[in-house]
């Protein structure tokens, strides 16, 4: 039921992930957070360009972010000068949210800052310039914020150990995955083809190669391609499925629709998900509620989220991958039970309650 206006938390938020198509992750975790808070929340999304995704049921408040003379958010400073203000908008808020490490344009209002990974500062090696870059901006938005708002228990155990002395700042609000639940059909009747299915971007962290890697092992099973959903192949990708020898072997579908992608999953012989390090790994639960065997790197977040419903293997290890898919496809009907199961320890209305808990924390 919607709370009386004078009960509901007006919050700010900043609305940068629904721009564009680079955070597609974090623009789910707005949208379906947002779409089950908003009875409850009095959201004002602040955008600067065009929206890629709609939300229902909020206001939208035209905004010009702070740059600096590179086209770079303003470093985050309570004594910068902004170019824009809260308080151009409609009302006044009792609390500003940024989902992207956007500067807060007014200092008396409670900031709440999503985290959702450490992943530049703990592989600088990997990330680059860019993340040295988007450390610093991170650092500095997180050391502003009053409330720091982490994805899983793994991304605020990588927060404490570069800034300890936030831990009562810290809440954890894990994600959920049932935006993507389609399958309905009883584990014993899904037939699967014979492909694995790798999903998302493919940066450097995401450590796409290793499945190149495994794809040519000797192991890896010979009747099953490797279908590719995300951005078409590079030029680099390409020269290293050619360096590989598998080139044939793999499908690139490039973006699909959700219902597509819930299809995908559910007719993969195995999901594969190798990433270094991640925040939380929203296809991990993907996979579970689409009744899809998962293969995955074992890292801390993934034995957080996945639990015993993945097999899990050495991400640097190709041979141990392709032996992962062998043993999933191997324990087809019991992994996807166990996925099944362990999936529903985790959903997008419960993030959405705990926000509204912290909004109205806030907001008192």
């Amino acid at each position: 039921m919607m709370l009386p206006d004078e009960f509901r938390p007006r919050v700010y938020l900043d609305g940068y992930p629904l721009e564009n198509l680079l955070q597609r992750g974090i623009a789910r975790v707005v949208m379906e957070t947002v779409a089950r808070s908003c009875n409850d929340i009095d959201y004002t999304i602040g955008t600067e360009n065009p929206l890629l995704y709609e939300i229902a049921g909020v206001s939208f408040h035209s905004c010009m972010r702070d740059r600096n003379q590179a086209g770079e958010f303003s470093r985050f400073t309570r004594r910068k000068k902004v170019s824009w203000k809260l308080s151009s908008a409609s009302s006044k808020f009792d609390v500003y949210q940024s989902a992207f490490f956007i500067p807060c344009p007014e200092l008396e209002i409670h900031q709440i800052q999503y985290v959702y990974d450490m992943i530049p500062e703990q592989l600088p090696d990997i990330m680059g310039r860019w993340g040295y870059l988007e450390s610093k901006r991170k650092s500095a938005a997180i050391e502003q914020a009053d409330t720091l708002v982490c994805i899983s228990h793994a991304t605020r155990d990588a927060l404490l150990a570069i800034h300890p002395h936030l831990q009562t700042r810290i809440e954890v609000v894990p994600l959920g995955g049932e935006h993507l639940c389609r399958a309905r059909e009883p584990i014993a009747t899904i037939v699967h083809a014979p492909y694995v299915l790798f999903v998302g971007h493919r940066h450097a962290y995401k450590n796409f190669e290793v499945v190149l890697r495994a794809l040519a092992s000797t192991f890896w099973p010979p009747e099953l391609r490797l279908l590719v959903v995300g951005r078409p192949a590079t030029i680099h990708e390409r020269l290293l499925t050619a360096f590989y020898g598998v080139r044939a072997r793999i499908d690139w579908t490039g973006y699909v629709s959700d219902d597509k992608l819930a299809e995908l999953y559910n007719r993969a012989s195995a999901f594969v998900f190798p990433s270094l390090m991640e925040g939380f790994g929203i296809p991990v639960l993907e996979a579970q509620l689409n009744f899809c065997p998962l293969v995955a790197s074992d890292i801390p977040v993934f034995r957080e989220v996945a639990g015993d419903g993945a097999v899990y293997f050495k991400p640097t290890d190709p041979d141990g991958l392709a032996n992962a898919v062998i043993q999933a496809s191997n324990n087809r009907s019991s992994l996807i039970e166990r996925g099944s199961v362990n999936a529903q320890k985790f959903s997008w209305n419960r993030a959405a309650t705990k926000m509204i808990d912290i909004y109205k924390a806030s907001f008192h």
